[in-house]
């Protein structure tokens, strides 16, 4: 029950931080930061496939109310979750998987390969849903990379404040 609670607080954090902060920097006029895939990423893995679904869908249902871009959100952290045990299994070998949950610490730097793999596939998309269009595909892309780039960065940086946290 108590990790329960603090999955449930995991998600408001990254709901209210992508709502209240970081959709409202655009760097470079284009290029956003969508930090709250990370809850997506690190899910635990004694979640059956179904709730995984379920808390993809109405956590991306919640980014979508706040963002006010209705089902473009909800569309790509729900495929996330539905390709994540496939793309975890490609980088993380049993072994590792049944040590912990998602992260840098429990799988090195497999983690950041399953994470970038699935980035990659949730900002493409994500851009792609947006301009609704295969016109100027290449600025889509662009705006894609440039995004999944500063997400990874995020990704690293969130990922080397926990593990210092813990090791204090």
């Amino acid at each position: 029950m108590k990790d329960n609670l603090l999955i449930a607080f995991k998600a408001l954090t990254f709901v209210l931080l992508q709502v209240l902060v970081l959709n409202h920097i655009q760097l470079f006029g284009w290029c956003g930061i969508y930090l709250y895939i990370i809850f997506i990423l690190t899910l635990p893995n004694r979640f059956k496939p179904i709730i995984s679904l379920l808390i993809a869908a109405l956590y991306g249902g919640c980014i979508d109310i706040f963002s006010g871009v209705y089902g473009m959100h909800t569309a790509t952290t729900v495929l996330i979750a539905y390709i994540r045990p496939s793309v975890l299994k490609l980088f993380v070998s049993q072994e590792q998987q049944e040590k912990g949950d998602p992260s840098a610490k429990n799988y090195n730097n497999a983690f950041y390969y399953y994470a970038f793999t699935l980035i990659f596939i949730h900002h493409t998309l994500l851009y792609l849903l947006e301009a609704f269009t295969l016109n100027g595909i290449g600025i889509t892309m662009l705006k894609a990379l440039s995004s999944v780039g500063i997400t990874l960065l995020a990704l690293i940086l969130s990922q080397s404040i926990k593990n210092s946290r813990k090791e204090s």
